[in-house]
């Protein structure tokens, strides 16, 4: 089961990052393996939306090893639980979709955004580690600033605290507000 999910996590890797090259600035490789090791909370309504888009990743790696997944063989994969990787390659997807930017783009807009862009594998020690699991943590419990500074979607004229407002409509309101500034 180990070599499935080292499989599963390359795939997911492949879906938003080009570059596997650990002497390089564009490769993310352990920041991922790190936000892959954390489960996504959801504990704001409707993120449990975001989560059941991680998870569905499962089937679509399934279908890509030819393999007819069962329940309890995907439940083996992670977990019932979505990770946080899981989820942010899968809002890339779902934000691509929305605006054709390209999976990798919006993931390298999620990894700018939380601040994780200068932990990249060329530059990472292992010193690093409590600091990108620190950011993560932030990030996962919502315990970045009000207008969203500290997670994937900081506004510069937030209406509403975005620590209260699920994944989806902050993304919305910081694409509507990209558009409008």
């Amino acid at each position: 089961m180990t070599e499935l999910r080292e499989r599963y996590f390359q795939w997911l890797y492949d879906q938003v990052c080009d570059i596997h090259d650990l002497n390089s600035p564009y490769s993310y490789t352990i920041v991922c393996d790190i936000m892959h090791q954390y489960l996504f909370r959801t504990d704001i309504p409707h993120d449990d939306n975001r989560a059941a888009d991680g998870v569905g990743l499962r089937n679509d790696f399934m279908f890509t090893e030819r393999r007819i997944p069962h329940p309890r063989e995907l439940a083996r994969l992670m977990g019932p639980e979505a990770s946080i990787f899981e989820v942010l390659v899968a809002l890339a997807k779902r934000c691509n979709y929305q605006i054709e930017y390209s999976e990798r783009t919006w993931f390298n807009i999620f990894i700018t955004n939380l601040g994780l862009d200068q932990y990249n594998d060329w530059y990472f020690k292992p010193q690093h580690q409590w600091r990108v699991k620190r950011i993560i943590e932030k990030f996962n419990n919502r315990t970045y600033l009000r207008n969203g500074r500290g997670g994937l979607f900081p506004l510069k004229k937030p209406d509403e605290d975005q620590r209260e407002i699920e994944l989806w409509y902050q993304w919305a309101a910081w694409a509507t507000e990209a558009v409008t500034y």
